[in-house]
């Protein structure tokens, strides 16, 4: 008991060294400031006019494509600005094609809206056609529309068409609400004499969605496009491939009621009046820069076939949302959303606490820190801190097994024929001394819902999105100086994948010293764990790295302090 009151005033005393150290830090690194954001490309190509079919739908959509020049094209836009939240959407008068939907926020750390649409995209958002997905790359193109009507946050356009030999109107009306939502409505009138039924492929007609997030360039391959929907009982993931299966290309889902895409930091969601449609969702490919395809992922809503009167109206109304993947928007929108951020129903209980605590930790402390990489070190002190008894109990154990290696050493020489025994009679020594031999896993195992509540925040957080920290360009993702070209390596060079796993060698070795049980491993069985660790971090975020570096740092100080500690020895 006194050792432990010994050690708890100098870890006191390292807390208050560090907590100084973490002041003069903050006064020396600069805050995060709004980076330059990359100007996004409002406008889009109209792909060629082609026919597409499920069985060439990718091979079609690698060709190139050439622009439609309109002359009539405009683009008005739309915008709706809400306790400093801002939708932004820039529509076309060609076929109400989505040119441009940009969202900004508090959220936002650089000086630019985040644009959530490419300037190549083939599946086309709110681009809408008569018939099934076959016809994405149609051959009777889009009409043009005329503007009928617009506000601040509305607008209508209209269009005259032909299905067959009856005349049509349709018209389209986007109106921009708070919180990253917009209305779409859909309206089609029968202006012939004779009922028409809308009928091609047995389907009535199609919209288009897709979106490109983030930059994949930027994240190293990290940021993954998700598509999902609710069937309303429970969260689907959509074009998921199995262990032995190939990558699917198309997924259809009947009646659901919401779909999405997202990536880590934004989502799109589409949610309609009636659930009378089936989503498809496609994964589409066209030439990159390099020559090697590029893939996108967008979704069709294909409803019914239906029929109208002369003179009939039949309206369609669907909500979107487009904006950051924050879990206190959406679902004060729909209770529903709270599946794309639950842990599944075994572990959710525990982890979801743990998440929430940790995301209000970091928020709170950058608050007035400023620096996300200063808070980081901050939290894993107060966590090593909140874990000192049971890390103290790990340390003293690991010493006094070091000390039981004379008694240890007589047993296996004496018992060197019988393996069994010697078992028995190591299982009786460590009793009797009291020392219990996997002592100084426990606070490594209770690391580890921290360390994955604490990945999910790194890796999803779009308030960190951008955070800086000394040579770290984005905490989110991985540390990359530069990018390499060796065979059988990765292709980028992460730095502190590498400090880490080098201060992780020096704990090892520590702890190894003079412990017969890690001795008797071997040195390769004893040193490959921070290896194994290097693979698993290579390509994490670098904020976890940091944390998970700053960890092993303070496991170091506090197994040091032990080891000298005098008056820690084996119970008389």
């Amino acid at each position: 008991m006194a050792a432990d009151r010994g050690y708890e005033k100098r870890m006191l005393i390292a807390f208050i060294v560090s907590f100084v150290l973490l002041a003069v830090t903050f006064l020396v690194l600069p805050k995060n400031q709004p980076a330059e954001q990359a100007n996004s490309i409002a406008v889009t190509n109209i792909p060629a006019t082609e026919k597409i079919t499920p069985d060439n739908l990718s091979q079609t959509a690698e060709k190139k494509f050439t622009d439609l020049k309109i002359k009539k094209n405009v683009t008005p836009t739309v915008t709706a600005i809400s306790n400093g939240t801002e939708l932004r959407l820039t529509i076309g008068t060609y076929g109400a094609l989505m040119k441009n939907i940009e969202v900004n926020g508090p959220w936002n750390r650089y000086t630019n809206s985040v644009s959530l649409i490419s300037s190549n995209q083939i599946g086309r958002t709110s681009d809408l056609f008569f018939g099934n997905s076959e016809y994405l790359l149609s051959d009777f193109g889009r009409p043009v529309y005329t503007i009928t009507a617009q506000t601040s946050n509305s607008i209508s356009l209209a269009a005259e068409y032909f299905f067959g030999e009856s005349k049509i109107f349709i018209s389209r009306t986007f109106t921009v609400l708070s919180n990253y939502q917009y209305i779409e409505e859909i309206s089609f009138k029968n202006a012939s004499g004779k009922p028409v039924t809308f009928d091609k492929n047995q389907k009535g007609f199609t919209l288009m969605s897709g979106y490109e997030f983030f930059p994949k360039t930027q994240a190293a391959g990290r940021n993954q496009e998700k598509a999902v929907l609710y069937d309303g009982k429970e969260k689907k993931e959509a074009l998921v491939a199995g262990l032995f299966q190939p990558k699917k290309l198309i997924d259809i889902y009947d009646r659901p009621s919401w779909v999405a895409l997202h990536d880590n930091y934004f989502i799109t969601v589409i949610k309609p009046d009636l659930q009378e449609f089936s989503v498809k969702y496609l994964v589409l490919s066209l030439p990159g820069a390099s020559g090697t395809p590029i893939e996108e992922m967008s979704m069709s809503l294909e409803y019914p076939v239906f029929a109208l009167n002369a003179g009939e109206s039949k309206t369609f109304r669907l909500v979107h949302y487009a904006g950051p993947m924050k879990e206190d928007i959406l679902t004060k929108w729909d209770a529903s959303f709270g599946n794309l951020f639950d842990w599944g129903p075994v572990f959710n209980w525990l982890m979801k606490p743990i998440e929430w605590l940790i995301t209000t930790a970091l928020h709170f402390f950058a608050s007035f820190i400023g620096n996300y990489g200063v808070v980081i070190i901050l939290l894993a002190l107060i966590i090593k801190l909140l874990l000192s008894p049971l890390s103290i109990k790990a340390a003293i154990s690991i010493k006094r097994m070091n000390m039981l290696q004379p008694k240890i050493k007589n047993l296996q020489e004496k018992f060197k024929d019988d393996p069994q025994r010697l078992q028995m009679k190591m299982a009786e020594l460590y009793k009797q001394e009291k020392v219990n031999p996997l002592g100084g896993c426990w606070p490594m195992l209770l690391q580890i819902p921290v360390f994955f509540a604490l990945f999910r925040v790194l890796s999803n957080s779009v308030e960190l999105r951008g955070a800086v920290f000394l040579w770290i360009k984005d905490l989110t993702q991985p540390d990359t100086l530069f990018m390499m070209n060796i065979p059988l390596l990765p292709h980028e060079f992460n730095l502190l994948p590498i400090i880490m796993t080098a201060i992780q060698l020096i704990q090892t070795k520590l702890q190894s010293a003079n412990n017969p049980t890690m001795q008797q491993q071997g040195k390769l069985t004893t040193y490959i764990l921070p290896i194994v660790f290097l693979f698993l971090f290579w390509s994490m975020p670098a904020g976890l790295v940091l944390y998970w570096t700053v960890q092993n740092i303070f496991t170091i100080a506090e197994q040091y302090f032990i080891n000298f500690d005098k008056a820690v020895k084996l119970p008389v």
